[in-house]
């Protein structure tokens, strides 16, 4: 009896002892937070010990330059272009986008790029840039400190990238009592590579009435720079003709050499200053008599130019240029254009210029009058980005 006794009473122990392993059991389960792993040993997993478990998401490899925000957001795409701090990117589906180049985080491209780094030094290939560092694999891997980038150009270097167009044109046509065509037109031409820069802008200004002629200038500028850094550059050869047959002028040729400096050279502004010898021959419609009617004289000049980015939309650039040369040959001649310009598609503009030429001391003509000092005009026309 008092061994049958015994033996349900083990019995009964091992099955409350199983039911509170089972209670117990289920009660960790329970207590686990959602999602987190088990171990084989019934433990929960540590996923801070577990790399695959954190590893950070990369694009794929499939023909897309990939960007990274600071945000940690991915973006597919093509770059454009990253000059001055901004990266130029174009999404198939947001369109051509603007991002301050210190705002992305990572580069991943498949196509190849050209960098220009603070060396004036170029080399191509796809990109890979992750914090401070930017590797460029190419027929060899270069790699840059991302502070040393001036820019990034998309392709292989190739000739027609190193070219950049506008032309603006301004037209207005006038019949009925009195008939007038006022017509304007600016051509910006430039070739830029990471040491030199060629540039070439015509200004051209007519105005008729009735067919007689009340504004009728030309003015071309063209000038070859080098590049020894980011802040210094020297203008070896600066040309300039200009005409205006109602200041008298009927040719004047101007040749010089200058030094310059960027003072300002960030995403939204630019700013550069010049300075230089020069020579001048001039060419007046008519002169009294006993004066000589073409006039050489050597000159200095002094210029600034300065480009404001105001909105994603609105550009403003401004050009002052300052030329000293003997009274003979008019003195001081200044020349300032400065220009809003609106842009309403990726290649159209509008564009509002104001221009000022000032002679200090104009040549009379033949009968004794003296043209005025000063010529404004106030411009509008549209342009096209070629």
């Amino acid at each position: 009896m008092e061994t049958m006794m015994s033996d349900q009473i083990f019995r009964w122990a091992g099955t409350g002892f199983r039911v509170s392993a089972r209670i117990t059991g289920l009660a960790l389960i329970m207590a686990l937070p959602a999602g987190q792993p088990l171990s084989a040993a019934g433990e929960v997993a540590d996923i801070n010990n577990n790399p695959a478990a954190n590893q950070e998401w990369a694009p794929p490899v499939d023909g897309y330059d990939w960007i990274q925000l600071v945000s940690d957001e991915w973006l597919k795409g093509e770059i454009i272009a990253m000059y001055n701090g901004t990266l130029e990117f174009d999404s198939d589906e947001l369109d051509l986008l603007s991002f301050d180049f210190e705002d992305i985080k990572q580069i991943r491209t498949k196509r190849h790029h050209q960098v220009l780094s603070d060396d004036k030094e170029t080399v191509a290939g796809s990109i890979f840039m992750q914090g401070d560092r930017i590797l460029v694999k190419g027929r060899e891997e270069i790699e840059i400190d991302r502070a040393d980038v001036v820019s990034i150009a998309a392709g292989d270097p190739k000739e027609i990238n190193y070219w950049t167009a506008k032309v603006t044109l301004g037209l207005n046509f006038r019949r009925g009592n009195q008939s007038q065509l006022d017509y304007n037109t600016r051509w910006a031409i430039q070739r830029r590579t990471p040491r030199t820069r060629y540039a070439f802008d015509y200004l051209g200004t007519i105005s008729r009435i009735d067919d007689i002629d009340t504004i009728n200038n030309h003015r071309v500028t063209t000038y070859f720079d080098y590049f020894y850094s980011r802040q210094f550059f020297f203008r070896p050869v600066t040309f300039e003709y200009f005409r205006d047959s109602f200041q008298n002028i009927e040719h004047r040729f101007t040749l010089g050499s200058q030094l310059g400096y960027t003072i300002i050279d960030t995403s939204s502004t630019e700013w550069d200053v010049t300075i230089g010898p020069g020579y001048q021959v001039i060419t007046y419609g008519t002169v009294q008599e006993g004066e000589d009617q073409t006039r050489k004289t050597f000159t200095a000049s002094v210029g600034t130019t300065y480009d404001q980015e105001l909105t994603d939309s609105i550009d403003f650039s401004t050009e002052l240029r300052f030329l000293m040369g003997d009274k003979d040959s008019g003195g001081l001649n200044s020349h300032w254009i400065s220009t809003f310009e609106f842009e309403l598609t990726k290649k159209l503009d509008f564009d509002v210029s104001f221009v000022w030429d000032r002679v200090q001391d104009p040549v009379a003509y033949e009968d004794g009058t003296i043209p005025e000092q000063d010529d404004y005009r106030l411009i509008f026309g549209i342009g096209i980005d070629l």
